[in-house]
């Protein structure tokens, strides 16, 4: 089965295009809202914040030739889920890595931790493994 490398949240991914290699740009693991007393946000709506969801695989060589999904779920802090993501996680030979950026637009204001879970499925199948999970925190900070 493939191997989850890195999984990692952030304002914005660059891949080198010499080297071919991804820098990451300011890592997220919360965002903090300061507002006047009385004026915090409402939480049913999105702060305009970018920012991505990165994952780099590798291949093991029992799994060549087989064709598998990324499946990547935003939990909410009341433990719904906001969909699933699905991508497909193909190695064409010679590759034995394969690296997925996921741009979002928009962070939920509701405050609370939000988990970001990363697995993966055999193209078709209905069954999904977690493999890691990510979480970021918003929160409401009133100021005077």
């Amino acid at each position: 089965m493939p191997r989850l490398q890195v999984l990692a949240v952030c304002r914005h991914v660059i891949i080198s295009q010499e080297e071919n290699v991804p820098s990451l740009i300011s890592i997220i693991d919360g965002f903090i809202i300061e507002a006047p007393k009385g004026k915090l946000p409402d939480p049913s709506i999105l702060i305009p914040a970018p920012w991505e969801i990165f994952t780099s695989w590798k291949l093991e060589p029992t799994d060549e030739g087989k064709k598998y999904e990324q499946i990547t779920r935003v939990r909410l802090p009341d433990g719904q889920y906001a969909g699933d993501m699905l991508h497909p996680l193909e190695f064409p030979p010679p590759r034995r890595s394969v690296r997925i950026t996921i741009a979002m637009e928009g962070f939920p204001a509701r405050p609370g931790t939000y988990t970001i879970e990363v697995g993966f499925r055999e193209a078709g199948s209905s069954e999904a493994t977690l493999v890691k999970d990510y979480t970021i925190d918003m929160t409401h900070r009133e100021v005077s």
